[in-house]
């Protein structure tokens, strides 16, 4: 009832309500329905993705010392040091069962039942310390080495946001590929089913 009210008291300019509808119509035009979505995956994808890895702290193994080496009778203790580094992310693809891997489209996936993801990879850093017994110090001994590239998951893509392989592609391309022109994008391929998040 308060807003039956208050629609009332409002002032009843059609000239007012036109412009309104301009306006409207004209943002949803421009940025369609969905570009806070896709600029929301983008942003997680390409920033924030990488500053939650740069915030973990390295995780260290304590390993035991085995006693049997001659070698390792000065040595008390050995730690591992873990360190996760730059990720990437390349486009969607799908492994073959002959192992070929090759890219993924949105229409393939639905049609076939798959996730459309990608690859996430990071760059480990691992550095061991032996820790020997020398007089009455403690000598810290590292041996360091980083692995590019090492798969750590796959991560599902949102359709047409930058990682998309229809990114930025115009309308005759979209229809090569089976995509519907008026999908403006914005959710994900789970198992063949597309999911929003809303």
């Amino acid at each position: 009832m308060t807003v039956k009210i208050a629609m009332e008291n409002l002032p009843q300019n059609s000239n007012l309500n036109e412009k309104l509808w301009v306006i409207l119509k004209s943002f949803f035009h421009e940025k369609g329905l969905v570009r806070h979505q896709i600029d929301s995956f983008n942003d997680f994808i390409q920033n924030n993705m990488q500053e939650i890895i740069d915030d973990m702290p390295p995780v260290i193994a304590n390993i035991p010392v085995n006693k049997n080496h001659t070698e390792s009778e000065k040595i008390i203790e050995n730690k591992i040091v873990i360190r996760f580094g730059q990720l990437h992310l390349s486009k969607p693809t799908f492994v073959e069962d002959d192992g070929i891997a090759r890219t993924l489209l949105p229409k393939e996936a639905r049609l076939r039942g798959l996730s459309y993801s990608s690859p996430l990879y990071c760059d480990v850093s691992t550095t061991k310390l032996n820790i020997y017994a020398t007089e009455d110090k403690k000598q810290e001994v590292p041996y360091s080495r980083t692995i590019e590239k090492i798969l750590i998951g796959r991560i599902p893509i949102m359709v047409k946001s930058r990682f998309c392989v229809l990114d930025k592609l115009l309308p005759r391309a979209l229809l090569k590929f089976g995509e519907c022109l008026a999908y403006p994008g914005g959710y994900f391929i789970i198992n063949g089913s597309e999911k929003v998040i809303v």
